[in-house]
C-alpha cells in the first residue's frame, strides 16, 4: 500500500522506516509544523505541587524536559507523568521521570487513566489550542489544572512540487493523527476519492468537520505509532 504519513517533520523518519520495513511504500507529507511558544516557567518552578503531569505529545515532552533541568537539578520526589504515545512516555523516561502510558494513546485514554481519577492539581502540558477532551474532563471533575502551551500547529500549505509528488499515484492509506491535521489536509483539496482510506485515532476526530472531505474515515482506537503498525499487519495477512 502506498501510505501518506502527516505527522510533523521530526517524527518522520523513523516511522517512516518502520511502514517501509512492513512492506509499504510511506509517502511523507506534514500536515502541521510545530513552532515553539515562549511559555511561562513558574508551572515547572513549582511542579513538585501537582499531582500528576499530563504531557499530551512529543514537542510538549521536549519543551518540559528542558525545563525542567533548567530548574530540577534533582527531580522532586513522587513526580509522575501521564504520557499520550510511548514516543512521548520514553522522552520522559530519558530524564528518569516516573511515566505511564495512557491507553489507548488518546486524550480518551488520559481521561480514564486511574492517574487522571487520582489527581487533586494537575499540570497539563500540550500544544496551543490541542485536545479541549482533556482540558473539558479536568473541569468537569473538579480537579485543579494549569495548562502550559509550549507549542503552536501551524497547518501546512503544498508547495506545487509537493502537490505533483503526491499526485504521482493514488494514496491507499493516510494517518492522520489529530483533528487539526485532518482540517489541514482537506485543505490540500487533492481530487476526491483520491486518497482511498483515512485512519485516524479516535471516533471524535473521524467525526469532525473535516473528515466530510474523505470518502472513508476509520477510527483504529489510538494515535500512537505501534497502534498503526498493528493495524498495516492486520490488513496485510
Amino acid at each position: 500500500m502506498r501510505v501518506l504519513l502527516t505527522r510533523p517533520a521530526p517524527e518522520l523518519p523513523a516511522l517512516a522506516q518502520a511502514v517501509g520495513d512492513a512492506g509499504h511504500e510511506p509517502v511523507l507529507q506534514p500536515a502541521l509544523s510545530i513552532e515553539p511558544l515562549a511559555f511561562s516557567h513558574h508551572p515547572v518552578m513549582d511542579i513538585d505541587r501537582f499531582d500528576c503531569v499530563i504531557v499530551t505529545s512529543r514537542p510538549a515532552a521536549r519543551a518540559l524536559v528542558d525545563q525542567i533541568d533548567d530548574y530540577w537539578p534533582q527531580l522532586p520526589l513522587g513526580l509522575k507523568a501521564l504520557a499520550v504515545g510511548e514516543g512521548t512516555a520514553e522522552l520522559l523516561r530519558g530524564a528518569d521521570i516516573d511515566t505511564a502510558v495512557a491507553t489507548p494513546a488518546s486524550s480518551d485514554g488520559v481521561v480514564v487513566h486511574p492517574w487522571f481519577a487520582a489527581a487533586s492539581k494537575v499540570l497539563l502540558v500540550t500544544g496551543e489550542g490541542g485536545r479541549g477532551h482533556i482540558d473539558a474532563a479536568l473541569e468537569a471533575a473538579g480537579q485543579e489544572y494549569t495548562r502550559l502551551d509550549t507549542y503552536r500547529r501551524a497547518r501546512v500549505r503544498l508547495s506545487a512540487a509537493q502537490r505533483a509528488g503526491l499526485l504521482e499515484s493514488p494514496i491507499d492509506l493516510a494517518w492522520v493523527t489529530s483533528a487539526d491535521a485532518l482540517a489541514a489536509m482537506a485543505d490540500w483539496d487533492l481530487p476526491s476519492a483520491y486518497i482511498r482510506q483515512v485512519w485516524v485515532p479516535s471516533e471524535r476526530v473521524a467525526a469532525s468537520p473535516a473528515a466530510n472531505h474523505f470518502s472513508s474515515v476509520r477510527s483504529i482506537g489510538a494515535a500512537d505509532n505501534a497502534s498503526l503498525l498493528a493495524e498495516l499487519r492486520k490488513e496485510s495477512v
